[in-house]
């Protein structure tokens, strides 16, 4: 991983963590902070195996699902963003349900980089024999390759496009909670596909 797209990662998860915060969304400020330990963690640490945090990633997607579904009809990014800026709760939900999908999608990136992303957990010697195994092991699977990688990956990316189409609505919009938490998430898928 380079240091640039591991910086990336996490200022991105940093900066989704400040505007669940500023917004004073409560599960949005408890997945965001799981968000910015695995970015750091992957990233530079090593501590814990990419497994774990892609679980964790999971279900903080799911919970964020769960609170848009079921929690109080209000739910928004808190109060809105400068005085005279009507709320949008279209563009509103649209933001929290793309952010909650890029959860799971962060998650299946964790994976599909699995040890070659960490700093400390990151593939040595021994893991390059491994990898050059495993890809003999799998290079007559054409078919799977493509529902397990290439699909995803192209649903990743598209998710990261639609996430930074949304950020830059919310900007014209002034909707600044709305821009951080959309750009944010875009950002961050994009620097996981370019080391994908």
């Amino acid at each position: 991983m380079t240091a640039v797209a591991g910086l990336v990662m996490v200022a991105a998860g940093a900066v989704c963590f400040g505007g669940a915060i500023a917004a004073r969304r409560w599960f949005g400020i408890a997945a965001a902070a799981l968000m910015v330990l695995a970015m750091l963690d992957v990233a530079f640490v090593g501590v814990l195996p990419p497994l774990v945090w892609a679980g964790g990633l999971l279900v903080g997607g799911l919970v964020l699902g769960i609170d848009l579904r079921f929690g109080p009809a209000s739910r928004g990014c808190g109060v809105p963003d400068a005085p005279g800026v009507p709320r949008n709760p279209g563009l509103e939900r649209a933001v929290l349900i793309s952010a909650a999908l890029a959860y799971p999608a962060t998650a299946w990136l964790l994976l599909s980089h699995g040890g070659a992303m960490g700093g400390a957990g990151g593939a040595g010697a021994g893991g390059s024999g491994a990898s050059a195994s495993a890809a003999g092991v799998h290079s007559g699977h054409g078919a799977q390759d493509v529902l397990t990688g290439v699909l995803p990956t192209v649903g990743a990316a598209a998710l990261a496009a639609v996430l930074l189409v949304l950020a830059v609505v919310a900007l014209r919009q002034r909707r600044r909670f709305l821009t951080i938490e959309a750009g944010g998430m875009a950002a961050m898928l994009a620097a996981m596909l370019v080391l994908h």
